[in-house]
């Protein structure tokens, strides 16, 4: 996925590291169960998924940028850049104004602004009559324009489904400026109207039957209906798109519904629904649906109570708490200041937006197991200041430093060991290590006594065979960490990184810091490049960009490589050997497995090389032979093609050394009973290489024997 530059005051290093690590273990983004940090008596479950999503990230890198590079000029938003008082806090600190409040009320008058400002479009999007407001200022608004990309696709679809002519039922919040901005693109195309919720739904579709009179619809959607809407016929043939942040449960319960009614009322099947219901499942925003989907799994996990963190007009956050209040007590806040004591925070009701101070909402008991989640527009940071705050409370740990570690492919862990870590504080001494198959931890006592709770861990990450310390608990600053009986050492300050990959220590003559600490991206001194790479490539002339990631060795690729679309979405995992393809590769659509490959690499040394041949018509049957190689890559065994969505395999292609194997078919001029088959033999081999006649007499002589 694309990396975009956002303040650092959002990022935390240590919910970097656990979702690096989670994607790591799980690229499909299969495994919904949360991630445990044992704390010992206070034990706090993290959601699969949750945070800054792309379009956030998107919004925020721009807005940031758009500042820095206009000293001096007035800057504006339409509104709330994203549902985040911290975020939209720090754009109000640095000069920017906001022109509308949340509901489109004016703050600002459109009249005050001139050509000469500029005006940010917030992630949401905006109406079409104001981006033709700004236009007709003189006001670029494609420059400046954090719209998400995935709410950009809902516009398109519709458009797409108007274009065929159905009509567009909006589910979202009417008021909500996502809302809004959909309602505006879809109307200027096709009839549009807007439901709240199945309640709402639920009337429409009385409508739809004429159940209920049309013209007590005109009252009952007022104000949600597209200028010219005609009840008795707009609604014969449409389809259901939605506001990205809602529940995506929702939605697709209110599609279906609504889809039954069409079914029903006009006597359709399977077969010919289409012809009045638009198939509109692609507009879900995935970060919505994985957000809710972690928290689905997540509720899987007991616990004592939840707590979700995020602003309190963010729609995609109040249904994370809706969905843990379902299950156990959920606590809304919006910070870790919100914590006011062990016993004591303040909480936000989701639906009416009150705030009201709860006592006893931590259970005395031991261990408590607390659920953490946060919405899309919640930043990293206040998730590590809330488990903070949990920490510093509940485990009164005032004089100790926890080290965050982080497990990288870079240096061979020794069972034990005993290291020193000093800062411009104090120095300290690891009293307590324990390295198994999932957990482990260093824990540092500034005061330099044995600690009575040597299982606090306050993150160890595990991703292979090697070790890396990042930072630590309390005093955030570079560290010089030296192990001399193992040749290690990490120098942060200095600006020099020694890593281990494959076996050898290198020096990175170029290289950066990814947010979880690890190496990327590192060319030695000779100008190879080394180790974990992560490779960003925009779209060019029409050709998708990317973002692939995997190994290096000696300038050359090795191992499994990840290809991602700058959405996020897994589309590829290729294999290499010296470079080049070796064995399976699999490519992905957004349904699934499209279709694999079989490959085999040549080894650039050797141009000749002994393989084992099985026979076309008897596969038990394998000959062994010395062959010519020839080119990088070879096609070589058998290429699979499925039917996306389904995996069902609809074709199949045996290869060998790069040539389609064709297996012998009866002649039909022969008729179906003769059993002779066509002459496919090949034209007279060419005069054999030396180094073959000479492996074939080596061979001969062994027989003999």
């Amino acid at each position: 996925m694309k990396q975009f530059t956002i303040p650092n005051i959002y990022r935390s290093s240590l919910i970097s590291a656990i979702k690096e690590k989670r994607k790591q273990e799980d690229k499909l983004k299969k495994d919904f169960t949360p991630t445990l940090l044992d704390l010992g008596n206070l034990q706090i479950y993290l959601a699969r998924h949750f945070g800054f999503c792309y379009g956030v990230e998107n919004a925020i890198e721009i807005a940031f940028k758009t500042i820095d590079e206009n000293p001096g000029k007035r800057i504006f938003l339409l509104s709330e850049m994203i549902h985040n008082p911290q975020v939209n806090a720090d754009l109000t600190a640095r000069g920017v104004q906001f022109l509308q409040d949340t509901y489109g009320k004016q703050l600002i008058s459109f009249d005050e602004i001139t050509q000469e400002d500029v005006v940010l479009i917030p992630a949401f999007g905006t109406t079409l009559d104001i981006e033709r407001m700004l236009n007709e200022k003189g006001i670029p608004t494609e420059k400046y324009n954090t719209t998400c990309p995935f709410v950009e696709k809902v516009w398109n679809r519709s458009e797409q489904i108007a274009r065929k002519g159905y009509s567009i039922v909006v589910h979202g919040k009417p008021k909500h400026e996502e809302t809004r901005a959909t309602f505006s693109h879809a109307s200027s195309y096709t009839p549009t109207v807007v439901v709240n919720d199945m309640e709402e739904t639920l009337e429409l579709a009385k409508y739809i039957t004429g159940e209920k009179e049309a013209a007590a619809f005109y009252t009952a959607f007022k104000g949600r209906y597209s200028d010219g809407f005609d009840i008795t016929k707009d609604l014969q043939r449409f389809g259901v798109v939605n506001q990205t942040t809602q529940l995506a449960t929702d939605t697709q319960a209110i599609s279906d519904y609504l889809k039954q009614v069409i079914r029903q009322h006009y006597g359709l099947n399977d077969t010919n629904i289409a012809e009045r219901f638009a198939d509109t499942r692609d507009t879900l925003c995935y970060a919505t649906n994985d957000n809710q989907t972690a928290v689905t799994g997540m509720l899987e996990t007991p616990a004592d109570l939840a707590i979700v963190i995020g602003g309190y007009n963010s729609s995609n956050t109040s249904h994370l708490v809706e969905l843990c209040e379902q299950k156990l007590p959920t606590w809304f806040i919006d910070s870790a200041d919100r914590i006011i004591d062990r016993h004591t925070l303040v909480d936000c009701n989701w639906k009416t937006k009150e705030q009201r101070t709860v006592t006893g909402f931590m259970p005395d008991k031991q261990p408590v197991k607390i659920l953490i989640t946060s919405g899309a527009s919640c930043p990293d940071a206040l998730v590590e200041e809330v488990i903070r705050k949990l920490a510093e409370l509940y485990l009164s740990l005032a004089n100790i430093i926890i080290a965050m570690i982080i497990i990288t492919d870079a240096y061979i862990l020794p069972k034990s060991m005993t290291m020193e870590i000093t800062d411009d504080v104090s120095s300290s001494t690891i009293h307590s290590y324990r390295h198994g198959s999932s957990t482990g931890y260093f824990v540092f006592s500034k005061s330099g006594l044995q600690l009575d709770v040597p299982q606090y861990i306050y993150a160890m990450l595990e991703q292979g065979d090697t070790f890396f310390l990042r930072k630590t608990f309390i005093f955030h600053r570079p560290a010089t960490i030296v192990c001399p009986k193992h040749d290690y050492a990490y120098v942060e300050n200095m600006g020099i990184v020694f890593r281990g990959i494959l076996g050898k220590l290198f020096l990175c003559r170029t290289y950066r810091i990814a947010n979880n600490g690890d190496t990327l991206n590192c060319t030695d001194v000779k100008g190879k490049k080394q180790g974990k790479w992560v490779i960003h490539l925009e779209e060019v002339r029409g050709e998708p960009g990317y973002e692939e990631e995997g190994l290096f060795k000696n300038d050359k690729k090795e191992g499994a490589w990840r290809r991602y679309s700058l959405m996020g979405d897994f589309i590829a995992l290729e294999n290499y050997h010296w470079g080049n393809k070796d064995g399976i590769s699999q490519y992905f659509t957004i349904a699934g497995l499209e279709h694999e490959e079989s490959w085999k690499a040549i080894n650039p040394e050797n141009p000749y090389d002994t393989i084992d041949v099985p026979d076309v018509y008897n596969p038990d049957k394998v000959e062994r032979k010395v062959i010519k190689l020839d080119g990088s890559s070879m096609k070589h065994g058998i290429w699979k093609y499925y039917r996306p969505g389904s995996l069902t395999l609809v074709k199949t292609e045996t290869y060998f050394l790069d040539k389609l194997q064709v297996p012998k078919v009866e002649d039909s001029a022969q008729g179906s009973g003769s059993g002779v088959t066509k002459d496919t033999t090949a034209a007279p081999a060419k005069p054999k290489p030396q180094q073959v006649l000479d492996f074939e007499k080596k061979k001969l002589r062994q027989e003999s024997h």
